[in-house]
């Protein structure tokens, strides 16, 4: 868990690239964040981290983001996703 995460207990804290939520649950019941904020664009991660935050008895201390969080504006979002966030299925299909 990276140093910073130390601090943050009480605090409202984002996870950007929440992947199935193995760092959200742990900073909200280990860590003791008050809320926290899971950044996933991925469908099917996105699916098992919904499914790990409520296993965890969560939905009340996580919002879950189906996003993608960049530094970076995008000249057109409907435009398909970069191949790292394709399924292999969508990248044979290319």
């Amino acid at each position: 868990m990276a140093p910073t995460a130390r601090g943050s207990r009480g605090r409202e804290v984002l996870e950007i690239g929440a992947n199935i939520g193995t760092t959200t649950v742990p900073l909200v019941t280990v860590l003791g964040a008050a809320h926290g904020h899971a950044f996933e664009p991925i469908p099917r991660n996105l699916e098992l981290l919904e499914r790990n935050v409520a296993g965890n008895g969560l939905g009340d201390r996580v919002t879950i983001h189906a996003a993608a969080v960049s530094d970076r504006a995008h000249a057109n979002a409907d435009q398909p996703a970069p191949p790292a966030f394709r399924s292999p299925a969508a990248n044979r299909q290319r």
